[in-house]
């Protein structure tokens, strides 16, 4: 099985993406985002709109870390601490929550729940014998039951998989398995042969599986003040408002960008990116994005990030 596991490039190359965007750029996860690039310090109740210039100022981020993962908060925050509330959050449906496995996103998948992207990746202090480099007893193990299972191995990593300013330690260590989406139908009963094997060996660890192609964050392009979508998604703004606000619960930022799976706008599909300091409540998942995705239809997706509040 070893032979299945190929090191991924850890760098994009620019990519064009037509007449529109000529001079199209990726940004990597630590890039400071532009003010174009971003509407976070704007109140989420303004008309306004993203306009980011000509096309050929367009630059692509592929991170889920717009504005570093800090926004303007729309109420004062309680707290800095993502998902510091804990008790309402997405419930397991088995008795052993440890058995819990988070099939919210169709390409991102895992045990126990997951923690909601902008997600960074740490692989200090991993213990030598989870340390494949050192030791590749578990790992061929591991290779074992995906094979077994049908699922196709790009890459696999064992690091802590954390939100910014959330400490490492044991809980956060992750097994990462960068897989392509088209054989997800078969992540969760891997994921549950994985499980099994982990506590049978006493091991510590999470799991995930991911389209290979966002590991490190879905791509983001600006929606330009001229496209038509954005006169549709500005016209829903106030309804997509009067909803966050309705839940009761803190949010931070509402922001409409193309969002997907590669650099350009055929990858992407405009986007209601909704960034909250407690994502993993289940009040998002289960009440406020299927109302939020009424309001826009088929015509965007809606999207939950992780998003601390500032305080001034």
């Amino acid at each position: 099985m070893g032979s299945a596991i190929t090191k991924l490039g850890q760098g994009r190359e620019s990519a064009e993406a037509g007449a529109d965007n000529k001079n199209l750029k990726i940004k990597q996860e630590d890039d400071e985002p532009s003010v174009s690039e971003s509407m976070a310090h704007v109140p989420a109740t303004a008309n306004t709109t993203d306009d980011v210039g000509s096309d050929e100022d367009i630059k692509v981020k592929q991170e889920d870390d717009l504005s570093d993962g800090k926004s303007t908060t729309h109420e004062p925050a309680t707290t800095n601490t993502p998902d510091a509330t804990v008790t309402d959050e997405v419930e397991a449906t088995s008795e052993d929550h440890s058995l819990y496995v988070d099939t919210r996103l169709s390409y991102r998948q895992g045990s126990p729940l997951l923690p909601v992207y902008p997600v960074r990746t740490s692989y200090e202090n991993v213990p030598k014998a989870l340390d494949i480099k050192k030791d590749t007893t578990h790992l061929q193990n591991f290779c074992d039951i995906l094979f077994e299972h049908k699922v196709s191995v790009l890459k696999l990593d064992i690091a802590h998989r954390v939100n910014k300013g959330t400490p490492i330690g044991k809980t956060t260590l992750t097994l990462c398995v960068q897989s392509e989406v088209s054989c997800s139908k078969k992540w969760e009963s891997a994921i549950r042969a994985l499980h099994a094997y982990i506590s049978e060996h006493d091991l510590t660890l999470a799991i995930e599986i991911i389209d290979h192609r966002i590991f490190n964050g879905r791509f983001t392009i600006p929606i330009l003040s001229y496209d038509p979508i954005n006169a549709f998604l500005q016209k829903r703004k106030h309804g997509i408002v009067t909803i966050l606000n309705d839940s009761g619960e803190e949010w931070t930022s509402l922001e409409f960008f193309y969002r997907g799976f590669g650099p350009t706008r055929k990858d992407c599909k405009a986007t209601v990116l909704i960034g909250v300091p407690g994502p993993n409540k289940a009040v998002w998942w289960e009440d406020v994005l299927p109302k939020v995705q009424e309001k826009v239809g088929a015509k965007a997706d809606v999207e939950l990030c992780w998003r601390c509040a500032v305080k001034f």
